[in-house]
């Protein structure tokens, strides 16, 4: 994926992705140089939005701003989401970069820290809490324990996990 062309706009890459409300994403990209002007920027940035596409929070990490960085030499960058709010339904990820032709290769995008959503239907509601109750109390020590549900990772499904879902 190419940046800049060369007039001063930004070029780069987006993806629109469903969300999780309360889950944060990480994002990561591999991105070099080539022939950057003196004020060179390039950013990450995660749009959150809600089910009328409308933007309800940003979040951005720079990759490159203000110096030059060493030109033809890979590098990785990440970052960590925000929690998604409580009213998105999908976010897009993007890297963008102004003239200069920054290079982005080998972005991902993963849900970050523990998914209340047990059952994959991109809601957390009742159904996964009732799943979550049908594992209360048990440990990593019995055979019924499963540590999708251990949203604190302590070994057993317990209080500290309730308040985790809610």
């Amino acid at each position: 994926m190419c940046g800049g062309n060369g007039g001063g706009a930004f070029g780069g890459w987006g993806q629109n992705v469903a969300v999780i409300p309360g889950i944060s994403y990480d994002f990561s990209v591999w991105a070099r140089t080539e022939g950057w002007h003196s004020n060179p920027r390039a950013v990450m940035l995660v749009d959150f939005k809600n089910a009328n596409g409308t933007i309800i929070l940003t979040d951005t990490a720079d990759i490159f701003t203000g110096t030059k960085p060493n030109p033809n030499i890979w590098r990785k960058f990440s970052m960590t989401s925000n929690p998604a709010p409580a009213a998105a339904v999908t976010a897009t990820f993007a890297v963008r970069g102004n003239a200069g032709s920054p290079l982005f290769d080998d972005v991902v995008v993963i849900a970050s820290g523990p998914n209340p959503d047990f059952n994959f239907d991109k809601t957390v509601n009742l159904l996964d809490g009732s799943q979550l109750s049908s594992t209360w109390q048990v440990n990593s020590g019995q055979i019924e324990y499963n540590s999708v549900y251990d949203l604190d990772e302590n070994g057993i499904i317990d209080l500290s996990d309730l308040e985790i879902f809610a």
